[in-house]
């Protein structure tokens, strides 16, 4: 798709450290690694975050991957602990016609509900992304997406109706079609619907805060 799906703006995406790969075989990866912290270029305490992932490709169709990572990332000082433990998988079937994708990602965080901050705090999400190619040049793509952070352990404060602080909590579909005039370039139109919870107005549209948002979007793309 050309628009990114919710989760992937808070996932460990931006990260500077070290990591070690091993690839035991064709089919099997393994890497370790430390950074300065979740999803950050430069150090916000005195943790390091640490991650294991294991890749594995049992053909030519399919792939998995699977992550973890544990990190502190509240501010020098604090006095409890706040462990964040962080895993995602994902996992590609991929045939001449047919593109599947399947991303799952569920955290924990210590001392970190809003309701009872001695509590664990919940985090997850999922993405289903499906592409048929129906001629070399022409194809269609749809993706269904869902993040939920109640607990606004990575998403910025948002305040409800009740203007009570809460967390996102969202859902989301997109609809495309992609040609593809060689095979180093594409124009690409998309329909996008997402949708938060009714007392979560995060969106403006006709001059009114709303909870539904559609998006239109056309690109093109080269590369070489």
């Amino acid at each position: 798709t050309s628009s990114f799906a919710t989760t992937t703006y808070f996932e460990p995406y931006f990260l500077s450290g070290a990591k070690l790969t091993w690839q035991e075989s064709e089919k099997w990866t393994f890497q370790t690694a430390i950074f300065n912290g979740f999803n950050t270029f430069i150090e916000t305490n005195n943790n390091k975050a640490f991650s294991a992932s294991i890749a594995f490709i049992p053909s030519s169709k399919w792939s998995h991957s699977l992550t973890s990572m544990v990190s502190d990332e509240y501010p020098k000082g604090s006095s409890q602990t706040h462990y964040r433990v962080y895993t995602n998988y994902v996992g590609v079937f991929k045939t001449s016609r047919v593109t599947l994708g399947l991303e799952g990602n569920f955290g924990t965080q210590q001392h970190s509900q809003l309701k009872e901050s001695t509590k664990t705090a919940i985090i997850y999400s999922g993405i289903i992304a499906l592409k048929y190619r129906l001629t070399p040049k022409h194809g269609v793509y749809s993706r269904l997406e869902l993040f939920s952070d109640l607990d606004e352990v990575l998403t910025g404060p948002i305040q409800n109706d009740n203007h009570t602080l809460t967390g996102l909590d969202i859902f989301g579909a997109t609809l495309g079609y992609e040609f593809k005039p060689i095979p180093n370039a594409f124009f690409r139109i998309e329909s996008r619907y997402l949708n938060t919870k009714s007392d979560e107005k995060i969106f403006y549209h006709n001059k009114q805060s709303t909870h539904i948002r559609w998006e239109g979007i056309a690109s093109i793309g080269l590369w070489f």
